[in-house]
């Protein structure tokens, strides 16, 4: 476009905008005008006249009562004349002006001006006008729009000038109001209603609960709050986000939905455990799983099975498959010191709080929830067929000038040379189905509500054989408030058993199985040529049983208006039983070995009590609220495994009795004693300023004698900008913006329990007959807590009326007083010993969330939200690194993720070796620390989600993509080796000159090649590569259908569904760590209805 037709383009959208707000003007006057009032009066006060202007046109008139005296007396003769003529008339003669503002006339001096962007009381008061307003009492009750009192609503006239909250009632009263001034009604959770007084009188308010995001409730630690006045650093995802995911592990719903919060799955198989880090990796060696608290009740995020032997393919069990996606209402991350400070030295690694869903006022709903569906691997490798691949076996033997043998090279010598098996296809190529129904019926009145829910879930797996996860649990509520509102009584249980039957290996790890590999010899029988079968390998198998029960009561009781008294009672007991069958016939005909099995058994116990004081009253223009409280509590965790050996008969395995020996044994029994005091204060100044405080003293069983008690604390502030006048008024498309900041220190107590004592290991060395003891750790009586100090600040904007909503958040987060596992000299006759160490670990970052409404109107809605983080883990101080056994691992200013290894120098033309660089030029290679570099790290560099909903009529699209940037190692080669390989082999070396990345093949361990193929090449930087993947998370669609008083929905749910990446290896999620090979999250489809009648 040129420059002339872009000036006509823009000269007419310019023209067009001055007549349409010409033509809106115009109408204006024309509305204001249209009324005719008649006034015949001789020596009256002008008070009276204006009365009677405001009684003909539905206005209110506004001026300052030092300019016009209200008893001044005046005649005025006006019949049937408009509004302007009357006005005139009134004030002619005068050195004043009127001009017309809403529903408001305001009168004011000739050189006054009338602020834009004002309500017609603001605009009143900034020209002095509102002092002519009459002097008026107001009262009423506020309750929900279930009719529900709502003590502590606050009720402000005009901005926050004037006052006061309502009582346990609901109610409230304010005298020498004026009259015509607009109050505002607010409550946490549920929508501001604004209220045009009109003389003395009682009002009835209404509030509905909120569907703005500024006003939703936010549960915090020991109470709620709204995004609108909280000062810490919570997300919140809603269950409905949640349940339209077909997952079992609630866990992976969360992934991409919140900033600063990443999770990992493990593998693809029902019950796997997650990976779950809020802001990073705080602690060098001990845990870094947040703290999860549901429904009041701690929550063990860890599995509660300890020996490695216990876990099947799947891993270590974990216990959130037994908590039910449906049950959950919503899920709070809380990050920052102010979130988090409340809960002391557990909070070092940020807390997850899941409420679970309650009974609702109303007739009582019978809701019903069923799907069904099924899964496949995402992706599969590209191996090698049988020809391509015999074709490098031979070549192999070529290079290394060896020639094959029967007894070792079978592929070559004995097996079919046309025969083929993609044996991914084989172990993980299957189908898995999942089934899912939810029933809950849910009613209540006044005073008394209740849920009562229960539901199903099967899932088998990709694998061939019978092996899947099968879950069954009930959940319920019951709120009851007496009929004065002072006392109230909840109780929540969830009960949950589930039956996971999987293998006692990965079948994923088998993929690279000799493609020509037979599983039957000629004979018909299984094929033990290498002293293993394929096909036996299904015959390994792991079960596990789980039962979880978590069970809260909460008491409150109002002592008086201001001053409530709360008990939160929580119970917790999760039991696991597990075995693995290990039966002969999985093993060669030639072993000696029966059949064996392991049993393992796993208990906790958890008791929490919490008594709380909760004080709130109105001080000094603001609304001051004070907790105080403490917990009380106690876990004991007991678990056991035993061994039976030398089974009879292998189709008893199940039974320890028909064990003919008895093996190893294993037991511990473990108590953790948990005790604190805590308090908050929070003060809410002229709804702007925002200070809020909190501090717990804990004291924990974990720690030595001399350290077991620890303070931690938190500060924050908010200052809501978008409340000052000279914002408001300057900025009109600006409808909310909040600075916010907070600093605090918190601790870690995520290890295990007695880690200050000494302990001994049984020795081969004997004393009169007696075995001996050898010290393995000294013991420690100042054992302590990690610290983690946290520095945030954060700025929020709502735009045009809260439509695009936008938070950015810079944090820092210095962990020290590093537990470290510390090894010692032979000389001090013990291995290692537990120690706090002044190391430093450092993560800051920065996060972004943005939330916006594109479109909405009456059947069509669409909303987008986009969650950015970018993080930096460096461990910023180490003393004595060098000289530590912790050298190898770590680099002072690095992550702890670092990862180091020799450098890959590149593919000899000339014999298709791997080169290795001699970094310290001694002549030989692979010196540690001499030929080792920093190679990267496996931090994301950065991650979030983005989402997308979309509403038209009776329909519903959401989606949901999670993006993750970092390196990660892929699978390695060993072609020539008799183990298939991925076809980038093919790429390989085969002759001198050849210019490739790949090596020549070799079968032959010492030489040259291989042993730098199979020995160097892992530990150097040739396999790690870019992992970064962009995935379809979830996708919804769904219709509703209403017929009668049967509400119905029909939808369809898909999960993983697209994954984009350049990562070579199987999946970038939960195969790129070092010398992982887990089966890849499922791609699942299902569909389902819902019923509520």
């Amino acid at each position: 476009m040129n420059r002339k037709n872009r000036f006509v383009c823009f000269s007419s959208k310019w023209l067009l905008g001055v007549l349409l707000t010409f033509s809106i003007s115009v109408k204006a006057v024309v509305l204001q005008d249209s009324a005719l009032i008649t006034i015949n009066a001789n020596n009256i006060p002008i008070e009276q006249v204006f009365r009677s202007i405001e009684s003909q046109t539905n206005y209110s008139v506004f001026y300052n009562t030092k300019v016009i005296d209200p008893k001044e007396k005046v005649s005025v003769n006006v019949s049937r004349e408009r509004l302007t003529e009357a006005m005139d008339k009134v004030l002619k003669g005068r050195n004043l002006k009127w001009v017309i503002k809403g529903k408001g006339i305001i009168i004011m001096e000739k050189n006054a001006a009338v602020p834009a962007g004002t309500t017609p009381v603001q605009a009143a008061e900034r020209v002095g006008a509102t002092d002519s307003l009459p002097r008026v009492t107001v009262s009423g009750t506020v309750t929900s729009d279930e009719g529900f009192p709502l003590p502590g609503a606050t009720v402000i006239v005009n901005g926050g000038k004037i006052g006061t909250t309502t009582d346990g009632q609901g109610r409230f009263s304010m005298g020498n109001v004026p009259d015509r001034q607009t109050v505002t009604i607010r409550y946490t959770g549920y929508q501001p209603q604004d209220y045009v007084i009109r003389g003395s009188e009682r009002l009835v308010v209404q509030l509905k609960r909120a569907v703005d995001r500024l006003d939703e409730t936010v549960i915090m630690g020991y109470g709620t709050t709204t995004r609108r006045y909280n000062t810490g650093s919570i997300s919140k995802i809603p269950g409905e986000d949640i349940r339209k995911q077909p997952v079992t592990n609630p866990m992976t719903a969360l992934q991409g939905r919140a900033p600063g919060l990443f999770i990992t799955q493990t593998t693809g198989l029902p019950g796997s455990p997650v990976l779950v880090q809020i802001r990073g990796r705080n602690s060098i060696t001990a845990g870094n799983e947040p703290l999860y608290i549901i429904d009041g009740v701690p929550f063990p995020g860890r599995p509660i099975n300890e020996n490695n032997s216990s876990g099947g393919a799947n891993g270590f069990v974990s216990p959130f498959n037994t908590i039910n996606s449906s049950d959950i209402e919503s899920v709070e991350i809380l990050k920052d010191a102010d979130a988090t400070a409340i809960y002391g030295s557990r909070a070092a690694n940020g807390v997850i709080l899941i409420t679970t869903t309650r009974g609702k006022q109303g007739k009582a709903k019978l809701h019903v929830n069923v799907y069904s569906g099924a899964g496949k691997v995402t992706n599969m490798l590209k191996m090698l067929n049988t020809q391509q691949y015999l074709e490098i076996r031979r070549e192999a033997f070529k290079n290394d000038n060896v020639s094959p043998t029967i007894a070792a090279d079978p592929d070559l010598m004995v097996w079919d040379q046309n025969a083929y098996t993609d044996w991914q296809k084989f172990y993980i190529g299957g189908t898995a189905k999942m089934t899912d129904a939810q029933v809950s019926i849910s009613s209540g009145s006044e005073t008394t509500r209740f849920l009562l829910g229960g539901n199903f879930h099967r899932e088998t797996t990709v694998y061939p054989g019978d092996f899947g996860y099968y879950r069954g649990g009930g959940h319920f509520n019951i709120d009851h408030t007496s009929t004065d509102k002072k006392l109230g009584i909840t109780f929540t249980g969830n009960y949950t058993t589930d039956n996971n039957k999987t293998t006692t290996q990965d079948f994923t790890n088998l993929y690279n199985l000799a493609p020509n590999m037979p599983v039957y010899d000629k004979a018909g029988n299984l094929d033990w040529t290498l002293g293993y079968n394929p096909i036996a390998a299904l015959r390994l198998k792991a079960k596990s049983q789980t039962s979880n029960l978590i069970f809260n009561s909460t008491i409150k009781y109002e002592i008086m208006k201001q001053l409530k008294f709360k008990v939160n009672l929580g119970f917790n007991d999760i039991r696991m039983e597990q075995n693995k069958l290990f039966p002969k016939s999985a093993n060669p005909p030639t072993t000696t070995s029966l059949s064996s099995a392991w049993f393992g058994n796993s208990r906790l116990n958890s008791y929490i009590i919490e008594p709380t004081l909760d004080y709130t009253r109105e001080l000094f223009n603001g609304k001051l609220t004070a907790l105080l409280g403490g917990t009380w509590q106690y876990q004991r965790s007991k678990y056991s495994d035993i061994q039976g050996q030398n089974y009879a008969n292998e189709s008893l395995l199940e039974s320890l009795a028909a064990a003919g020996t008895i093996g190893s044994k294993f037991y511990t029994d473990r108590k953790y004693k948990y005790a604190s005091g805590f308090g908050r204060l929070n003060y809410i100044y002229a709804d702007k300023y925002i200070v809020n405080a909190s501090f717990r003293r804990d004291g924990s069983s974990r720690f030595g004698p001399n350290k077991r008690f620890g303070d931690f604390y938190g500060i924050s502030g908010a200052w809501l900008f978008s409340n000052e006048n000279f914002i408001r008024d300057n900025i009109s498309f600006l409808s909310f913006g909040k600075l916010r900041g907070s600093y605090g220190s918190v601790g870690s107590d995520r290890i295990s329990d007695y880690q200050y004592l000494s302990t001994y290991t049984s020795s081969s060395f004997s004393y009169a007959g007696n075995p001996g003891l050898t010290p393995s750790r000294i013991a420690n009586s100042s054992f302590s807590w990690e610290v983690t100090k946290k520095l945030e600040f954060s700025l929020e904007l709502g735009l045009l009326k809260d439509r695009i909503f936008l938070s950015s958040t810079w944090y820092k987060n210095e962990s020290g007083n590093q537990l470290i596992n510390y090894a010692l000299p032979v000389m001090t006759g013990a291995q290692f010993y537990n120690a706090n160490f002044p190391a430093l670990v450092v993560n800051k970052g920065l996060e972004f969330e943005l939330n916006t409404t594109n479109i909405k109107t009456k059947n069509f809605t669409w909303s987008s939200a986009i969650n950015l983080t970018i993080p930096k883990n460096e461990l910023a101080k180490f003393p004595t690194l060098q000289s530590s056994s912790y050298a190898s691992q770590f680099t002072l200013g690095k992550s702890l993720t670092l990862q180091k290894g020799m450098a890959y120098g590149g593919i000899d033309p000339q014999t298709g070796a791997p080169i290795i660089l001699d970094i310290d030029k001694n002549g030989t290679i692979g010196n540690f620390p001499g030929d080792y570099i920093d190679m990267g790290n496996l931090d994301q560099k950065y991650y979030g989600g983005f989402s997308n909903s979309f509403t038209y009529a009776n329909f519903t699209l959401d989606f949901l993509f999670q993006f993750v940037k970092k390196d990660g190692y892929t699978i390695g080669f060993s072609h020539g080796t008799l183990a298939n390989q991925r076809i980038e082999v093919m790429n390989r070396w085969t002759k001198p000159g050849d210019i490739t990345n790949i090596p020549a093949a070799s079968a032959t361990a010492g030489k040259d090649v291989f042993n730098l193929t199979n020995a160097y090449l892992p530990y150097s930087n040739y396999y790690l590569e870019d992992a970064s993947y962009i995935r379809l998370k979830n996708l919804s669609l769904s219709y509703d259908l209403n017929i009668k008083s049967i509400k119905s929905r029909i939808y369809v749910q898909g999960q993983n569904l697209l994954t984009i990446t350049d990562f070579s290896g199987l999946d970038p999620e939960t195969n790129s760590s070092v010398g992982s090979m887990g089966l890849p999250p499922l791609k699942m489809l299902t569909a389902g209805i819902q019923l509520s009648l």
